[in-house]
């Protein structure tokens, strides 16, 4: 995943949960949390922090697949290149 790709998609994580309602908060729930966490993980991209920021960027896909918000099939699609039109692997 390239940094573009990378901010992207955090950037439709961020679209998503904000249009849930949901507000970002260090020490907040989970979905505050990781909204949070999603402003910092665009930051550590761009540094460049690519480590730091694929770390955050799993953790924040696995709040969002517990919280029931996107499937594993749904964001191995979206960590693809063109959103997730390559073949599968």
């Amino acid at each position: 995943m390239t940094t573009q790709q990378m901010i992207e998609v955090l950037q439709m994580y961020d679209h998503h949960l904000t249009g849930l309602g949901v507000l970002p908060q260090q020490r907040g729930e989970a979905r505050e949390h990781i909204l949070w966490m999603i402003s910092c993980a665009r930051e550590f991209a761009l540094k460049p922090d690519p480590d730091k920021a694929n770390r955050w960027l799993g953790f924040i896909q696995g709040v969002l697949w517990c919280e029931k918000i996107y499937t594993i099939d749904e964001m191995r699609g979206h960590n693809r290149a063109q959103g997730g039109n390559d073949a599968e692997e």
